[in-house]
């Protein structure tokens, strides 16, 4: 067991009412996913603080590590022990930034491919390396759809290729609830022209012989 402290970044949808968190330890700055013991991870309630407090981003947490949970398509991931989280502090935007500023990445092919998804023949031929990065997109539209369901989705370009994911992060789904089905400019989000907007995008589980890839958190 070990007890560490990070900085989430992400506290996404997953298996409602459950949630995915991912965050940077705030010791060498390198992702990790703490996951539940239920085989796909997801946390319940293990997210929340003693106060019932849900965690949210730019909260610096500690909490304490069982064991690393090694997937091909998901090596961040740690599961947690019995201990209950806590919060250590919220960092200011002055501190993020500072702490944020080297930990941005703009190369191509986000999470092994330019595409939306991964399929599980890549994966067996190269598992993944890393299946969360933070982005600062040079463009950004808000694109909402029907398939099945209502689904919130960002298109986005990092260093020039774009990019069509779906939207996980809840207060954002939240926030676009009052679009209409198609496309909308940044500003329709309530983001201006000179707001920095970085997205936490992360790769999710397997499904229907793919991993399909996320923005987990604006």
């Amino acid at each position: 067991m070990q007890e560490v402290e990070f900085v989430c970044l992400a506290n996404s949808r997953k298996d409602s009412p459950g949630r995915c968190v991912a965050g940077l330890r705030m010791d060498n700055k390198k992702w990790m996913r703490p996951v539940s013991t239920f085989p796909n991870g997801t946390l319940y309630t293990e997210f929340r603080y003693g106060d019932r407090e849900e965690a949210k981003l730019l909260d610096v947490i500690k909490v304490v590590l069982d064991a690393p949970r090694y997937y091909r398509h998901q090596p961040e991931n740690w599961v947690l022990s019995d201990n209950p989280w806590m919060l250590v502090r919220k960092m200011s935007l002055t501190d993020a930034e500072s702490f944020l500023r080297d930990c941005v990445i703009a190369r191509p092919n986000l999470l092994g491919n330019s595409m939306d998804r991964v399929s599980i023949a890549e994966l067996s031929a190269k598992p993944m390396t890393e299946s969360l990065v933070l982005v600062e997109p040079d463009e950004i539209k808000w694109r909402i759809r029907l398939q099945n369901t209502r689904q919130t989705r960002a298109v986005f370009k990092v260093n020039g290729q774009e990019y069509d994911w779906a939207i996980t992060d809840p207060i954002w789904e939240q926030k676009l609830l009052h679009l209409q089905i198609g496309d909308h400019d940044r500003g329709a989000g309530g983001v201006g022209g000179n707001d920095r907007v970085l997205f936490t995008v992360s790769l999710g589980e397997l499904f229907k012989g793919y991993c399909y890839k996320l923005v987990a958190a604006v």
